[in-house]
């Protein structure tokens, strides 16, 4: 016999008592009687489903994350980052709902709500929330989807949260809002002048945090590499790829989720963290170490190629702030990281 559908489960603002204890206790009764079986904490295959204009309703712990209460984190914008980090938030013990359009592909153990920040009616989110992620990112490189993803998205959901009881709000932002493009470092307290659209609305998205009320911190992350982003491998695989002696600064996807599960357990998180590696390499250097890895030729130095404007500057990111939070990088520099996802994986992950 055909296993029973599983219906999304419908979220309504006005219920009573909808606690976020409620609500798991609630997806996982459902999902026992369909299936017999529930994943402990968690909604396995239940979707609070987020309507536009109506009511509605593993992965190890991170070795430097502090023992910390049982929390309920919303995660809005549950993609690339934000699943690395719910998966590290369930196996640390705490409730996780992911909020994205299509929330179906979610692993089991999230609580997922379907909605679009940008349009849907949010006002039934569930209450009670400790902790929220803002992890959401723009559909393509145009300036309208920066505003939609990090401006109009933000204002909405910071509108429609309740301003009791959140204990901090984080929001993943970019580097991009430093404007230095002459090798200079940057730290958190260094002057943000964006010279790109893609920082002038990340900046406009971190005043709007600012100014909300909520305590916050904000996340500028460097350039996010990790398993399934793979296009500097494959460029040289490929034979395409272009090399220049620019700066070059990232942070391992899952450097980011093990910052902010070490951050939760923190009564004095900083407002603003610099997420970057312990190394700002030249490109030439990057993509030389990938070569000797993956057995390729080296592409050759671009004349001039170093000089002018790029999405993200010609800057050094330093990371100190990070480390006096106690967090142990897992992938100090780039060797770390690209050699971790050059080994043989028994599962794969697919690419973003």
């Amino acid at each position: 016999m055909a296993p029973s559908p599983v219906t999304p489960l419908l979220l309504t603002a006005g219920t009573p008592g909808l606690t976020p204890e409620l609500l798991f206790s609630a997806s996982c009764s459902v999902q026992r009687r369909l299936s017999d079986r529930c994943n402990s904490g968690g909604s396995s295959g239940k979707t609070a489903v987020v309507r536009s204009g109506g009511n509605t309703g593993g992965r190890a712990k991170s070795p430097t994350a502090k023992e910390v209460s049982v929390a309920s984190v919303l995660i809005a914008g549950c993609g690339y980052v934000g699943t690395s980090l719910g998966l590290e938030l369930l196996g640390a013990g705490h409730r996780v709902w992911g909020l994205r359009r299509n929330p179906s592909q979610l692993p089991a153990g999230f609580a997922p709500i379907a909605a679009d920040l940008s349009s849907s009616d949010l006002a039934s989110l569930p209450r009670g929330m400790d902790h929220v992620v803002y992890a959401a990112s723009a559909d393509d490189s145009s300036e309208a989807a920066y505003v939609k993803a990090y401006v109009t998205g933000l204002g909405r959901l910071l509108s429609a949260l309740e301003t009791a009881g959140l204990r901090r709000f984080f929001f993943i932002s970019s580097t991009a809002v430093y404007g230095q493009t002459e090798g200079q470092w940057v730290d958190e307290d260094s002057e943000t002048t964006p010279t790109s659209f893609s920082g002038v609305r990340m900046l406009e998205a971190e005043r709007l945090l600012e100014g909300s009320g909520f305590p916050f911190t904000i996340l500028r992350c460097s350039g996010i590499y990790g398993p399934g982003r793979t296009r500097l491998i494959d460029s040289l695989r490929q034979g395409t790829a272009t090399s220049s002696a620019r700066f070059t600064n990232r942070i391992h996807r899952d450097d980011i989720a093990g910052a902010i599960v070490h951050l939760l357990g923190s009564s004095d998180a900083p407002q603003r963290l610099l997420l970057s590696d312990d190394e700002p390499a030249p490109e030439q250097e990057v993509l030389r170490y990938l070569a000797g890895l993956l057995g390729v030729p080296e592409p050759q130095l671009s004349t001039g190629s170093s000089a002018g404007p790029q999405r993200g500057g010609l800057k050094r990111c330093r990371n100190t702030r990070l480390h006096a939070t106690g967090y142990r990088l897992r992938y100090p520099t780039y060797r770390e990281g690209y050699a971790a996802m050059l080994a043989p994986q028994p599962h794969p992950e697919p690419k973003p």
